[in-house]
């Protein structure tokens, strides 16, 4: 995606989200609309940040070369008969597995690279991380309480 196309993308959401706090904000608005109105808006200005954040990441890998880190997979798992041994046994070819950079890393991984990578302070971490928790309360069944703030 190139640059221009990112902020036009921006500007957009920012446009959305003066739009719904105008709609908040009118007369005659139940409360129960204002907060409807002002829960999408926070939810764009989340998308915004992480887009930021991506873009921050993606230009730190991009001068350093690196990379967002690794995993380990565990391919062929095989299990162990009981008779062999008392507790469960699997056997397994563990690999590690580079992890690139994507349009589906999660918002979690792009916050934690940064960090590890001193690209942002662990005050900014910790905000990103509450943010990054809001934006995540458009997942329903996560949620273990009403939501109604």
């Amino acid at each position: 995606m190139s640059e221009e196309i990112f902020f036009k993308n921006i500007e957009r959401r920012i446009i959305d989200i003066a739009v719904q706090v105008k709609h908040a904000s009118q007369n005659g608005i139940s409360n129960q609309a204002k907060s409807g109105y002002y829960r999408f808006a926070i939810l764009l200005a989340c998308t915004i940040v992480e887009g930021l954040l991506f873009r921050l990441v993606k230009n730190n890998l991009d001068k350093t070369g690196g990379k967002m880190g690794e995993s380990i997979i565990y391919k062929y798992p095989h299990n162990i008969p009981p008779r062999y041994l008392k507790e469960k046994t699997v056997l397994c070819i563990q690999e590690k597995v580079e992890i690139n950079l994507s349009n589906q890393t999660k918002f979690s991984d792009l916050i934690e690279y940064s960090s590890k990578n001193k690209l942002i302070a662990n005050k900014e971490k910790i905000k990103l991380t509450n943010i990054m928790r809001l934006r995540n309360k458009i997942h329903l069944q996560s949620l273990k309480e009403k939501d109604s703030s």
